[in-house]
């Protein structure tokens, strides 16, 4: 879904709240950018444009990294994202 690591920073500048607190972007991995925001370390998968949040070295999926998730995917299709049921 994301093409890039640029491609992955659009995104996130465009669809995530108080950008500006975004920090510390890793660049190393060609599949994934980690970067900071707000205090807590993130990794955003390019392939299905998921985001876990880092504790140490293990992943986790959190009620924030679930709502970047969920954010990003509506901005990359914002026409054919169908929200969740109520």
């Amino acid at each position: 879904m994301l093409k890039d690591h640029s491609h992955a920073i659009e995104i996130l500048s465009n669809c995530l709240p108080y950008f500006n607190q975004a920090k510390d972007f890793d660049f190393i991995n060609p599949d994934c950018l980690y970067f900071s925001w707000r205090s807590k370390r993130f990794k955003l998968n390019f392939a299905g444009a998921s985001v876990e949040e880092v504790k140490g070295t293990l992943l986790e999926g959190t009620e924030i990294s679930i709502l970047m998730t969920r954010v990003i995917k509506m901005c990359l299709h914002p026409l054919t994202y169908q929200p969740l049921p109520l």
